[in-house]
């Protein structure tokens, strides 16, 4: 079981482990490793207290503690033709593929349809595995960067939904929430 709700100051310790755990299990093997190796909870706690919690939501188990979260807001380049964007999505390895990502932008949809904004766009490293979580919902792809990290070269590929009413029937099955 696990609840979403919006973040709080109090939790930039959580939401930073989250952010460390999921980037060394989600890039082993993608991102170099010296770099995974030289992330830290602290390091995260710092950039995460500084944030926007009025567009941070969190998913917290059972036993209180947070095991995902979602960051989105306005879109950040202004390159494109989307209002909002997906910051960052992470679940810690063990509570993933339980619904909780579909929860989390669920969530967030929610957040950005009451701020008028009624599309969406997202960055994924190509290499990213859980990228198929953003492509089962049939996104456009609306560009392509390169950018490194560590030295090595990572193409990241932007996703664009121009209708938020429309993807969250698709996370939905239709079904109301």
């Amino acid at each position: 079981m696990f609840t979403i709700r919006k973040a709080t100051k109090k939790d930039a310790k959580g939401i930073a482990k989250v952010h460390v755990d999921s980037w060394k299990s989600t890039y082993k093997g993608i991102v170099v490793q010296a770099y995974l190796d030289s992330l830290t909870y602290k390091q995260k706690e710092e950039q995460w207290s500084q944030a926007n919690f009025d567009r941070l939501y969190v998913a917290e188990a059972i036993e209180e503690h947070i095991v995902g979260f979602v960051s989105f807001g306005k879109e950040r380049s202004e390159n494109y033709h989307f209002k909002s964007e997906l910051y960052a999505i992470y679940i810690l390895e063990e509570y993933q593929g339980k619904g909780i990502g579909k929860q989390l932008v669920l969530a967030a949809i929610d957040e950005l349809q009451q701020q008028q904004l009624s599309n969406l766009l997202v960055w994924v490293l190509e290499e990213n595995p859980s990228r198929a979580f953003y492509e089962r919902y049939s996104p456009e792809k609306v560009g392509e960067e390169t950018f490194s990290i560590h030295n090595r070269e990572h193409v990241e590929i932007a996703y664009g939904w121009t209708n938020l009413t429309k993807l969250k029937e698709r996370i939905t099955g239709g079904q109301r929430t």
